[in-house]
This record gives structure tokens, sequence and C-alpha cells, in this order.
């Protein structure tokens, strides 16, 4: 089975919010939380260790994910009004994960240099068998929206942090458009483009996730540093309706133009456009999310710039995922799908981790 890099998981919110520890297997958090309200407001959990042993998922994204309290539910703790709170609880969510590495270092280890990230490369070429040869998964920081940044200049404290990724938006309100915002036509303002500037300048990487399609461009077009991507989305030309929150041919171009990478959502609801969040989720299965990932390899000539960034139990679960997927370790059967459209080996391997690696090595260069 292939070594698998996923660009997007909010580990952080999910441990602070609803308690979750992602050293548990899926099955003993589903049975932790049967009879409470989690599985509601969260899915029923889809991400565990034991889970990303089984299906070599040696690497990951783990996003600083807070909600802006004009969106957020009554219950959700990780709400800000104001960017002294988006500070705090960004912080918060960095306490978490190292203190996740620091108890379990055989399970989890932060990967903020290239040291660590070649160390985890390393571990990872040779397959975890579990339970008897396993791994520590690597977790990279990620910044899922910026807009409760107190000030530019954090940046460069942040990039000391180990930041290495950052998605300006996510809610909208600053910088520029979102794809949840009311007006879909604006882009980035001044505040915006200095953002931009100087996530290169201090040489932080530029996710375009839930930007709206004008600013996404915009971003593609301007952003003067080297990796560009989009860590957790998918085609809207395949979805089969117009959705901001999709990326556009024209921008999947872009994209590739820069050697960017398209991480793709294995999630019914941005697969297909006729699927409704109580729809029964065996209406849909891999060959819609391999539609996809053809649909890049399409319109870039290759297999090189398109990826998984799952967002699994960033606020859906089990109901709303491909029938073939019970948990993380099954986007393993993604490659039976891939291979029965000929797709090859190495095609398959850059899907599941080459693409990313290749960003990651640019990113942690120094």
């Amino acid at each position: 089975m292939p070594f698998l890099i996923d660009a997007h998981l909010d580990l952080a919110y999910n441990m602070l919010v609803f308690n979750r520890d992602y050293r548990r297997s899926v099955a003993q958090t589903r049975a932790l939380e049967k009879n409470t309200p989690v599985p509601e407001r969260n899915g029923e959990a889809l991400v565990g260790w034991e889970e990303m042993q089984r299906g070599q998922v040696g690497l990951v994204v783990g996003t600083l994910y807070i909600s802006p309290h004009t969106s957020a539910k009554e219950w959700d703790t990780q709400q800000y009004r104001d960017r002294n709170t988006a500070r705090k609880l960004h912080l918060e969510q960095v306490a978490a994960y190292e203190q996740l590495c620091d108890q379990s270092p055989e399970m989890f280890t932060m990967v903020r240099t290239r040291q660590e990230l070649g160390g985890v490369l390393q571990d990872w070429q040779t397959p975890a068998d579990f339970p008897h040869r396993t791994h520590p998964v690597g977790i990279i920081l990620s910044m899922e929206g910026a807009e409760g940044l107190p000030h530019l200049q954090d940046l460069t404290e942040w990039r000391e942090r180990g930041l290495r990724l950052l998605g300006p938006v996510w809610g909208g309100g600053r910088y520029c458009g979102a794809a949840w915002g009311k007006d879909l036509t604006i882009g980035f303002d001044r505040e915006g483009y200095e953002l931009l500037t100087l996530m290169a300048e201090v040489g932080i990487a530029l996710d375009v996730s839930h930007m709206n399609h004008v600013s996404m461009r915009q971003a593609i077009d301007f952003y003067p540093g080297e990796v560009v991507y989009a860590s957790h989305l998918a085609c809207e030309s395949v979805y089969g309706a117009s959705w901001q929150r999709l990326i556009t041919d024209d921008s999947i171009a872009a994209l590739v133009e820069r050697d960017g990478v398209v991480g793709l959502v294995p999630a019914n609801y941005f697969l297909r456009s006729d699927f409704g969040r109580n729809d029964p989720r065996d209406k849909v299965s891999l060959t819609s999310l391999a539609d996809h990932v053809d649909h890049v390899c399409q319109q870039a000539g290759s297999a090189a710039h398109v990826a998984l960034g799952t967002d699994f139990d960033g606020g859906f679960g089990l109901s709303v995922v491909p029938k073939e997927l019970n948990s993380i370790a099954d986007l393993q059967l993604l490659a039976d799908v891939l291979k029965n459209r000929g797709y090859n080996e190495d095609d398959i391997a850059q899907i599941f981790h080459g693409n990313w690696q290749r960003l990651l090595l640019k990113i942690f260069a120094d």
C-alpha cells in the first residue's frame, strides 16, 4: 500500500471542542461518543491513530482552526469575538498538538524543520504493519483562516513557531472574499495583498482554499512566494453546479502553471451536487472521487498536480463519505479504482503522497 499524506485535518479543534483523543481508534471514539451530542454536531469519527497506521497515513497537515463568533454554535469553545481571543485560541491549539506529541512520541511527532520532515519520510519508507510495526505520524502546522491575526507582523513570530502553511480566509470579512461571503465578487483588499507579500517574505506557503473564485485567481496570480496550493476542495466542473467553495478549471490551470497541487475532499456533498446532507451515503462511491482526480489530471496533462486533503472530522463524518469508506484507513481503496482507470503505480504514488511531498520539500528548503 502506498504511503499517504493528508493535507487537511482539524485535529486540535476536535481535541479541544469534542475532547477527541486521536491516540484512540475510530471504533473506540465512536463507542465513547455514542448517545452524546458529538456525532450530531460533527459526524461519526473517521480518524484515529490505528486507522492512520492501517491506511499508511504517515504525514498530515494539522490545522489551527478557530470559529468566528458570527458563524459559531453556542457549544463551540474555539470561537473568537476579537483578535486577542483569536491569538489565545491559536496558541491553545499549538499547545494541544505539542502535548499530544510530547505525551506519545511513538504515535505523533511535530514537523517544523526539514530534518524533522526527512525523519518522518524516512520512517515511512517501510510501510506500517499494525500492530506489529508502527511509525509516528508527522503533524505539520497550518493556519486555516488568518482573519483573527492581531497584526500582520505576527507572521514572523508564527514562522519561528514552525508555521509554514496558511490559508488567509475561512469565513471572510478580512483580506479578501470568501466562498461563504455574501458578495462573491469581492477580491483582495490592500491588507490582503500585504498579507500575501509578507507570507512570501517570511517563507509561509499559500493555501487558497475557502476563497471565492475572484479571490482565488487573484491570489494565485499575485502571491510572490514559491508554493501556492489548494489543500481541500473539489472540482466545480465535475461537481455539476456552480459553488464558490470549489475550484474552477481556470484556477486549476493557474495552479498547474505554478507547479501547485489541488487537494480533494472525499465528502459526498463536495463530489456531487445532487447529494444532500441527509441522503444515504451509499448514493456515492469512490468512483466519484476518482472523477475529480481524473479531471485534474486531464486538465494538467499528468498526475503531478492532484492529491488528498480529506478534512475528515471537520464538520462531517461517516454518514457523508463514499460508501466504501469506514475510516481514513480505507482511502487505500482509491488505488484500485484508479488502477481500473489506467493509472499506474507511479501515478498513484504521486497522488497519494508524491505531489504533496514535492511541495513540502520546497517549503522546508531551509
